[in-house]
């Protein structure tokens, strides 16, 4: 059964069921780098919405506060026990999330349970009572549209991503679509090992033949670019491969397809990877006589930690312009990234993983290529060196 938006006044069409599952996602990985949960939104990734959206009705003091100047709502609630904790302690303790207590937790809201507290805070707006029900189109709308002022947000992008546009602009290319299926049999052998043993136990719920976020999070982290991309990103960009489901209260959503990315899922977020690490392009190895990606950054830590910042700051730059190579360059640069730190290694000194091993990989890793690097892996080498 397809769930259907919110019905609000025709004025209001622009704002649909959707647009608060994208943002829903977003939040729900706040965290997930100790949580190792992506399904369901936490106190913090909640609170933290309220706040990047104006919902939250701040001190003066605490306005000035905030990083990023968003305008208070027009139906802003406080923090305390009269306000937004007051919501969350309501729908979480409800009899319909008690009923549901063996996969919705607690701590932590449901999509449904989202949607039920704006809901309520609407309902509770007017302080002398609830609202007359003939002005709730009204003020759901104007909550809605202060809503939207998360779109201030510098990471308004992924907040309000739209997967579907996502996936025609990058990933439903006949070029990307070539370049991973050249870099199949590798793609298989890092998502077949980190799904199995990449978390280093037994999965506890799901699949172990499916990549949990922990397992995700273990395996960029491993290649050693964890630092640069970062963990709220890097949750971010696992919550939004996966296979979203509209029944969240079924078995096979709440064991997989919330919690778990599928091999598609996992070259989308390859593609999404490949959008925000700092990789060479094919000017910078022609211009410096390199043919893979591993010896081009090995060359650039060579000379220091330093001039590695400063290119990986001036290779952003570009993106950002539009001055960087097509995205089946970048998704082909990445996959032979992979390829050169697994099948090479890091070179290991008294001080540290340095550099990275240059030579010729053959492009094409194994899977006990993959496991021998799984047991002894050498992260974080691209990062700024103490000793430059």
């Amino acid at each position: 059964m397809r769930l259907e938006p919110p019905r609000l006044r025709p004025s209001a069409s622009f704002i649909r069921y959707p647009v608060l599952v994208r943002i829903f996602c977003y939040y729900s990985t706040i965290d997930a780098d100790v949580s190792r949960m992506v399904h369901c939104m936490s106190h913090m990734g909640f609170m933290l919405f309220v706040d990047e959206s104006g919902l939250c009705d701040l001190h003066p003091n605490e306005e000035t506060m905030r990083a990023v100047q968003v305008p208070t709502s027009r139906h802003a609630k406080g923090r305390g026990e009269d306000g937004w904790e007051l919501l969350w302690i309501s729908v979480n303790e409800s009899a319909g999330s008690k009923e549901q207590k063996s996969w919705n937790l607690k701590a932590r809201l449901t999509r449904n349970e989202f949607i039920e507290i704006l809901v309520r805070a609407a309902i509770d707006d007017d302080d002398d009572g609830p609202q007359n029900p003939a002005e709730m189109p009204r003020v759901l709308q104007e909550l809605f549209e202060d809503m939207m002022n998360v779109g201030r947000q510098p990471h308004a992008g992924m907040v309000l991503h739209d997967r579907n546009s996502f996936l025609r602009t990058y990933c439903y290319r006949r070029e990307v679509c070539a370049v991973l299926a050249h870099h199949e049999k590798t793609l298989r052998c890092i998502y077949t090992v980190y799904s199995e043993l990449g978390s280093g136990a037994v999965d506890l719920k799901g699949s172990s033949g499916l990549m949990g976020v922990h397992e995700f999070l273990n395996f960029v982290h491993d290649i050693g670019i964890i630092r640069e991309i970062g963990h709220r990103t890097t949750s971010a960009i696992f919550g939004m491969s996966r296979m979203l489901t509209f029944n969240e209260a079924s078995s096979k959503a709440q064991n997989s397809t919330l919690t778990q990315l599928t091999y598609e899922g996992f070259l989308e977020a390859v593609v999404r990877l490949a959008l925000v690490k700092a990789l060479p392009s094919d000017r910078d190895m022609r211009k410096h006589g390199f043919q893979f990606p591993g010896e081009f950054l090995g060359a650039m830590l060579d000379t220091g930690g330093y001039a590695y910042e400063r290119w990986v700051d001036s290779a952003r730059s570009r993106m950002r312009k539009g001055q960087g190579d097509p995205i089946w360059r970048r998704v082909d640069m990445l996959c032979l990234l992979f390829v050169g730190v697994m099948q090479f290694g890091i070179e290991k000194s008294k001080k540290g993983a340095l550099l990275l091993l240059r030579g010729s990989p053959d492009e094409v890793l194994t899977k006990e290529e993959v496991m021998r690097f799984w047991k002894s892996p050498t992260p974080l080498v691209f990062e700024r060196q103490t000793s430059s």
